[in-house]
């Protein structure tokens, strides 16, 4: 028997990360630690999901000059991201 070589498109890889389903699924993590981080004092937080140039891309930032003080004093975007694990 002859061997079966399998060399995987790049192509359909980045069009298989950047579909509507992988982008979803990118957006509910962000949410899930937006939500984590909006717990966690009284500044809020702002997700955004967007696709790349070859995968989705997820967001958590701080759009207020509270939520920028808040986290930097505290961390709480890196407590959000880590501590659900």
């Amino acid at each position: 028997m002859g061997s079966v070589r399998y060399k995987p498109s790049a192509a359909a890889k980045r069009k298989i990360l950047n579909s509507a389903a992988c982008v979803a699924m990118v957006d509910q993590h962000a949410q899930r630690v937006k939500a984590a981080a909006d717990a966690m004092g009284g500044a809020t937080y702002a997700a955004d999901t967007r696709p790349g140039r070859v995968r989705a891309h997820g967001i958590v930032y701080t759009p207020s000059e509270h939520a920028i003080r808040s986290n930097a004093k505290h961390n709480t975007l890196l407590k959000a991201l880590y501590g659900g694990r």
